[in-house]
């Protein structure tokens, strides 16, 4: 299984160039805590102001959860990182399941599902003005 794994991350590190790995310093970024924990509270607050109490209930309680299962998540499973090559961001901790990964699909999807909706509220008003 570990094999596999290592070969994967080889062939993966193989592709590396200056602009991917500068990519990726500017996107993993977007997954910290403070950044999510900020765009979770924005839209806590936007839904909120404009009186729509189930989709700020909703943001509350994804992020407290996306907070918080991956932590222990980690804990209990207790993986190791992969330290085939010197790190380019700060890492600490274990290394499954991936709080980025799990940030980047829930709220992603929850910023989908915003957008998508203001874009249908959107559309009416401007079919009204033709």
């Amino acid at each position: 299984g570990g094999n596999m794994e290592v070969t994967i991350l080889l062939w993966i590190h193989g592709l590396t160039t200056p602009a991917l790995t500068l990519a990726f310093r500017f996107s993993n970024v977007f997954g910290l805590f403070p950044v999510c924990a900020a765009v979770v509270a924005a839209m806590v607050a936007f839904h909120l102001w404009r009186g729509e109490h189930r989709q700020a209930l909703l943001w509350l309680v994804i992020g407290l959860v996306t907070a918080a299962v991956p932590g222990a998540i980690k804990h209990r499973v207790a993986r190791p990182r992969p330290l085939l090559w010197p790190p380019i961001v700060h890492v600490s901790g274990f290394s499954f399941p991936s709080g980025h990964a799990v940030a980047g699909a829930a709220l992603g999807l929850l910023l989908g599902i915003a957008l998508a909706e203001a874009l249908a509220s959107i559309e009416p008003e401007a079919s009204r003005k033709r």
